[in-house]
């Protein structure tokens, strides 16, 4: 966030939330510098904030003022490497098999302190605990999921530069003790402190020596004993994640949590400081409220008394944002299109924004899932596959209908405007036919 990135509608500013989770003061201090110096917070695909349209000679106050408020670190370089994407339940979630928050500060903790490690900006860690709502099959350079072993104790399966999914061979799994995943990624940062050639990704250092050869070494530097065991001998639900939505049960008796998605994971500074407030109110802890951010760009507001949960719920609907799991909202996804990016053809939060009003007023029966990209990068995810990808471009206004194989068989018969794709949408989700 030290450097901002240069868009249409002005500096974009990226804030580090490492594991997810934001104070309801640091929550506040957020909404307060957007009010001050931006236009608009975005959550991102991996569960951080973005706020949008600062100016060049506003983003050194914003800076000062979100150091002061320790919500990011005086350091740049130490601020960037603690990009963490962890399961936002943790500790709440009913069925999870770990709670991952301690082992998530430990890794931020080591990630902080590789001063000197060459590594990407990019480069970042998963940490998933097993539950109902999960973040498996999402990639980062290393990724640790919580798994139980039928022999022992509950491990961590570790993966570089793969998500955490099942295996479709009969390839062993390597798991780890949870006292020893942080001297392993200790051990794994000294490798690419060693190989610079490979360009700060995990990726890169496993093309050079090969998934099981990367984990021996690190493992062999901070003498971290390694668990190699059949497919069999280890579980956990392969189920897709639960949309953390509504109000949902927590651990703890008495309470519960409540999720809900701003229209395209965009907020107003005004919404954020009620989100805020609302925490701060029910959770009735003072300081300790808290805010869940979710890679699904969402929300949770956890540690809510039951008795308040449906209130709470109803207030996040009233600023605006989807409490429901059926609501077409859930599943449509834009990047900031050509308002905000010079690379996009299309405005796709204008589009985006239209298409979930049409589905909601259509109430179709076939849930698609829609990525809406200004072109072709498909920087809003990348990474999941989506029912139905309209691509901006090359001309102005235009978009092509890419569906996923399998799923949707609709051809759009060539490229079409803002209208005809949305047209195009609205009758592939009416339709009973793949």
């Amino acid at each position: 966030m030290h450097e901002p990135f240069a868009q249409v509608d002005g500096g974009l500013v990226r804030i580090r939330v490492p594991g997810g989770t934001l104070a309801g003061r640091h929550l506040r201090a957020v909404s307060e510098a957007a009010s001050a110096y931006g236009t608009a917070v975005e959550i991102t695909s991996r569960a951080n904030l973005q706020i949008r349209g600062v100016p060049n000679a506003a983003h050194r106050l914003l800076v000062r003022d979100l150091v002061a408020a320790d919500v990011t670190l005086a350091d740049a370089g130490a601020d960037a490497r603690r990009n963490v994407l962890a399961s936002p339940t943790a500790g709440l979630d009913p069925s999870e098999i770990s709670d991952t928050r301690s082992l998530v500060a430990d890794v931020i903790e080591t990630l902080v302190g590789a001063e000197g490690v060459p590594l990407s900006p990019k480069f970042g860690v998963l940490i998933d605990g097993g539950g109902a709502v999960h973040v498996r099959g999402r990639r980062q350079d290393i990724c640790l999921g919580a798994v139980r072993v039928r022999s022992g104790p509950s491990a961590y399966d570790v993966r570089l530069a793969q998500p955490l999914l099942e295996r479709s061979d009969n390839r062993p799994i390597c798991v780890v003790r949870p006292d020893n995943v942080a001297d392993l990624l200790g051990g794994i940062l000294d490798l690419m402190a060693e190989h610079a050639e490979v360009g700060g990704r995990l990726s890169g250092l496993v093309a050079l020596l090969g998934v099981d050869e990367a984990l021996d070494q690190a493992a062999a530097r901070r003498d971290v004993h390694l668990f190699r065991l059949a497919p069999a001998d280890v579980a956990f639900s392969a189920e897709p994640s639960l949309r953390p939505i509504g109000v949902l049960p927590q651990q703890q008796a008495g309470l519960a949590m409540v999720g809900a998605m701003p229209v395209l994971g965009r907020l107003s500074a005004v919404q954020l400081e009620d989100i805020a407030n609302m925490a701060n109110d029910t959770c009735g802890r003072g300081d300790e409220a808290e805010v869940r951010l979710t890679p699904w760009r969402s929300v949770v507001i956890p540690n809510v008394p039951i008795d308040r949960a449906a209130s709470v719920l109803r207030a996040l609907e009233q600023m605006g944002l989807a409490i429901d799991q059926s609501d077409p909202a859930l599943r449509v996804v834009a990047c900031a299109g050509s308002t905000g990016c010079p690379s996009s053809f299309t405005d796709t939060q204008h589009d985006g924004s239209a298409l979930i009003a049409a589905l909601r007023a259509a109430s179709p029966t076939r849930p698609l899932t829609i990525h809406l990209s200004g072109c072709s990068k498909r920087c809003a995810d990348s990474t999941t596959e989506f029912d139905v990808t309209l691509v901006g471009g090359p001309t102005p206004g235009v978009y092509e209908v890419v569906t996923r194989p399998g799923a949707v068989s609709h051809p759009a018969g060539g490229p079409l405007d803002a209208e005809g794709a949305m047209a195009h949408v609205l009758t592939i989700a009416g339709s009973d036919e793949p």
